[in-house]
């Protein structure tokens, strides 16, 4: 039987939240933690997951273009993914028995999820020789994960498959376009994990999904505030109307005029950072995304709000919540000189002195997934 060892990135955003699934740009990176699956093909059409996470009960399934979603089961990622790449190819599929295991931290705002389902993807792909186009392929596993119920944008499967080693990565949306972005030479990038579960599940994804249907909401009333039609996204208002602010203003206090407010000044942000010319001014604009994230699309916790102020006190040029919100984890940028400080401050004041590698780390600009013959 044929073997395949298969990689899949998590990811880490560094501005741009909450704005890909209203078809605005975002600026994240793979990550040099990630999921593998150690994959053996099969003659037939069923795929058996083992995980190596203490706890965690092995799961199975047949491929087909109808898979039905099991409650409250990991496997659920990589049927979203076998059942898509069946309704694309058009007919029968192999399967796999496969063995996942990963030192990316779940549910922390690192997208361990959509890095198992792209990596689940692959091993779908390899076991019956299929190839794919990057972007075609990032489309078809953003399609694929709402499945699981999430109605979320794209930025997470596109930074895992298209990240390019040593850069970030800035995407634009329909048409999805990746460009490369060479960071600051004299930055590292920490990752903190607030230790708050940010599960894509129960209540975190209600409150998601909550956001994404204000924002539509918000929408129309934008477009009614002033007198147009336009697209099925703030990004064709934000096109029609490049001056939005009064319109916004115009809107009734509530959550859809905040959530359309972070959105639009949140895309604006990525553009300002995408263009930046110095390191100074990307941590700015990192602080403003934090507050826009807290205040406005109301993401955040005390927890993640801790983290942020401890690392910006302790030197860093900027720190944000990274992530859907409601936990997770913090992404902070810092010169190399002053990193030990940030560390040593996060773990005195927010770990207790308690902090190991897998909840305070750096991280450096991974490539994308990909699969290795064994």
């Amino acid at each position: 039987m044929r073997k395949f060892r298969v990689y899949a990135p998590g990811r880490v955003n560094l501005i741009g939240e909450h704005t890909d699934y209203n078809m605005l740009p975002v600026m994240p990176l793979a990550v040099d933690k990630r999921i593998t699956i150690e994959v053996e093909a099969r003659d037939d059409n069923k795929v058996r997951l083992a995980n190596t996470a203490v706890g965690t009960a092995d799961t199975s399934f047949v491929i087909s273009d109808n898979i039905p979603v099991v409650q409250r089961d990991w496997g659920n990622y990589a049927r979203a993914a076998s059942q898509a790449l069946s309704k694309w190819a058009g007919k029968p599929l192999k399967g796999f028995n496969g063995t996942v295991s990963s030192n990316l931290p779940s549910a922390s705002g690192l997208s361990s999820s959509s890095a198992l389902l792209v990596a689940s993807a692959l091993a779908v792909m390899a076991v019956n020789d299929i190839h794919m186009e990057g972007l075609a392929f990032a489309d078809l596993a953003a399609d694929a994960e709402r499945y699981v119920g999430t109605k979320g944008g794209g930025m997470d499967q596109c930074a895992i498959i298209m990240s390019r080693e040593g850069y970030a990565s800035k995407i634009d949306f329909d048409p999805l376009k990746v460009t490369p972005v060479r960071l600051p030479e004299d930055v590292d990038i920490i990752v903190a994990n607030s230790m708050v579960k940010a599960e894509k599940s129960g209540a975190a994804k209600r409150e998601y999904n909550r956001r994404v249907e204000g924002c539509r909401k918000g929408l129309d009333m934008l477009k009614k505030a002033a007198g147009i039609d336009c697209g099925p996204y703030l990004r064709d208002f934000k096109v029609a109307v490049p001056d939005y602010m009064p319109y916004i203003a115009k809107m009734p206090v509530g959550d859809e005029r905040d959530f359309c407010e972070h959105v639009l000044t949140e895309a604006d942000r990525v553009e300002a950072a995408f263009a930046a010319s110095s390191a100074e001014e990307l941590g700015y604009l990192m602080n403003l995304s934090h507050e826009s994230c807290a205040n406005l699309y109301k993401i955040s916790t005390p927890e993640l709000d801790k983290i942020v102020r401890v690392a910006r006190e302790s030197g860093a040029l900027g720190a944000r919540l990274t992530g859907a919100g409601f936990g997770g984890c913090a992404v902070v940028m810092a010169r190399k000189s002053d990193v030990p400080g940030v560390l040593d401050a996060l773990n005195k004041e927010y770990y207790g002195g308690n902090a190991t590698e897998n909840v305070l780390f750096t991280v450096r600009p991974s490539g994308g997934a990909h699969v290795k013959e064994e």
